[in-house]
């Protein structure tokens, strides 16, 4: 259009905007001539009431030229929460930005299918979040995983890193997130991929950190009390030793709990269980809790530390 385009038609410019589709910008006076050059231009909808357009209000005119383009907006090493698809509502972590992003989740495998003999329609149940292991593969689905360079697989036309799945999308398909459920968080940890090992974590959506809440810091062993708790990726703790406050992420900090203490679970599978803790064992403890009104004078529940 633009180079179609004469000084009658009075077009000064033309643009779009990735992070909106379906519209194109032009910066002109709408004359007849341009009406019809538009009419003429493959893709720009045109009715029997002519071209379908809308006037930007003069004080919207400097921010449609500050909007974002989507690739400032998503960069690689973000954490994204997918809006479309099969991984819907799921978080993934953006690994590389193109004309689209490239974004490892935690796969979704469906298991092998089953003949049914009912005739009735059976609602399709959503596969649960697992690392791909080569090893269960071949053994569940009867199919034999390709290994290429650096360990990656290729299943059903897919890759697999570190048992993580890199999948593309476009820039309509994500939205930014400041949380991530627990359980994800904890299997991208255990894929140990190397992306994943340096990144800075959300949030996890069921964690409980207070102002003051006593902690320790995983990579230093240091103790520390919270400061200031705040969405993103970093949890400001001042540190016991006297040295002053620092960020940290999410994943680098764990509750002090020690053997004997009284203990509460606030969120979770687990939420309202209460008793003592019997045993610490890395990221999970063991609770012994009172049962009232049971010969068995103790129930025992595991669960991650945070």
């Amino acid at each position: 259009m633009l180079q179609r385009a004469e000084a009658e038609h009075q077009l000064r410019s033309a643009f779009t905007r990735g992070s909106i589709r379906g519209w194109i910008y032009l910066e002109a006076n709408m004359n007849n001539i341009l009406l019809e050059l538009l009419r003429m231009t493959p893709g720009v909808i045109s009715s029997r009431q002519g071209v379908q357009r809308n006037l930007v209000e003069f004080s919207d005119w400097l921010k449609m030229l500050a909007m974002h383009d989507p690739r400032t907006v998503f960069q690689a090493g973000s954490w994204v929460r997918v809006t479309k698809g099969k991984y819907k509502g799921d978080v993934g972590f953006i690994c590389q930005v193109e004309s689209f992003v490239e974004v490892l989740l935690v796969p979704r495998l469906n298991p092998p299918a089953t003949i049914d003999t009912s005739k009735r329609k059976r609602t399709a149940l959503r596969s649960k979040p697992e690392l791909f292991d080569p090893n269960t593969i071949r053994a569940v689905h009867d199919i034999e995983p390709r290994c290429g360079p650096e360990g990656i697989y290729t299943a059903w036309g897919f890759k697999f890193e570190s048992g993580l799945l890199r999948k593309a999308y476009d820039f309509h398909s994500i939205s930014p997130t400041a949380d991530i459920p627990s359980s994800l968080f904890s299997l991208f940890l255990f894929s140990d991929h190397p992306l994943i090992r340096t990144s800075k974590f959300p949030k996890p959506k069921e964690w409980i950190f207070e102002e003051d809440d006593p902690v320790i810091i995983s990579s230093s062993g240091e103790h520390a009390t919270i400061a200031a708790v705040e969405p993103g990726q970093l949890l400001e703790v001042s540190l016991s030793n006297g040295s002053g406050t620092m960020a940290v992420p999410w994943s680098d900090v764990r509750k002090v709990v020690k053997v004997g203490d009284f203990v509460e679970v606030m969120s979770g599978a687990s939420t309202g269980v209460a008793g003592w803790v019997d045993r610490v064992d890395k990221e999970t403890l063991h609770i012994l809790e009172k049962v009232a009104g049971n010969t068995s004078p103790v129930k025992v529940y595991s669960g991650q530390s945070d």
